[in-house]
């Protein structure tokens, strides 16, 4: 099915920042805009619900699950989420079947997927190697894509403190240059040895 003008239905005030995040994609990798709407056309719309995920009479009431339902007889796709977090990745995976290409047509067909697992992270430690802003973002844009959830940093450690704070000037001047000495360490382990002999 191929789209030259979408309505988005607007069917859940709860899911306002999974609608704006919805927009501003779609209009970003397509180059097409949504009309948003309160009420259902004839055809050629995306809605967006949180409800009950359903898989051969039976709900499916994993958390972040969601069923992708797209119907070229009547120009319309559906996402609907078992929560806000569901109808997320329902969005990628549309916008994943939609490629980057503005005349993509969309196969017809219906996807229901959920997570096997709760924990789906990535581990970012800027406090010993630092990124800046833009790369932080291409990577959480990045996560979204791969559906995962969790996105564990290390913005402080004592090798590498980047927080100013007044009254410990030291934290700053003096911390962020601390580093492993290999001498210190075989002077260490020389005392240790040393002491246990005694």
């Amino acid at each position: 099915m191929q789209f030259t003008q979408i309505v988005l239905i607007l069917s859940n005030h709860s899911m306002t920042i999974q609608y704006s995040y919805f927009l501003i994609v779609f209009e970003a990798r397509l180059g097409k805009e949504l009309v948003e709407s309160a009420d259902k056309p004839d055809s050629q719309f995306i809605s967006l619900l949180v409800g009950d995920v359903i898989l051969d009479d039976e709900v499916i009431d994993t958390p972040e699950g969601y069923h992708l339902s797209a119907s070229a007889a009547t120009d319309e796709i559906t996402i609907v989420g078992n929560d806000a977090a569901g109808v997320m990745y329902g969005c990628q995976t549309l916008f994943s079947m939609m490629g980057s290409d503005s005349n993509q047509i969309v196969p017809s067909g219906d996807v229901i997927d959920y997570p096997r697992f709760p924990y789906r992270g990535m581990h970012l430690d800027i406090s010993r190697n630092f990124h800046g802003m833009d790369e932080i973002t291409r990577l959480i844009h990045g996560m979204s894509m791969f559906k995962m959830n969790k996105l564990h940093m290390h913005l402080t450690d004592d090798e590498g403190w980047r927080l100013e704070i007044p009254g410990l000037p030291e934290l700053t001047e003096v911390k962020y240059l601390c580093s492993f000495v290999l001498n210190e360490v075989i002077f260490m382990m020389m005392l240790e040895i040393r002491y246990k002999k005694w």
